[in-house]
């Protein structure tokens, strides 16, 4: 809630427990508008679950 109110640009670490659902949530919640550049996605998943877990967010948003 805190963080809707920031209009500096907000990055958001995407780890493997992240579901696709979620980050779309997120997404809508910290930048409404869509504006570009306010919201940046940073992955931390490591090497061993990149492949499996990176795809699917990517698919979502």
């Amino acid at each position: 809630e805190y963080m809707r109110g920031i209009s500096n640009p907000i990055g958001l670490k995407c780890g493997p427990s992240l579901d696709p659902d979620e980050l779309l949530r997120l997404i809508d919640i910290l930048n409404p508008s869509n504006q570009a550049g306010r919201l940046t996605l940073i992955v931390r998943m490591g090497a061993e679950k990149v492949r499996s877990g990176l795809p699917p967010l990517l698919r979502a948003v």
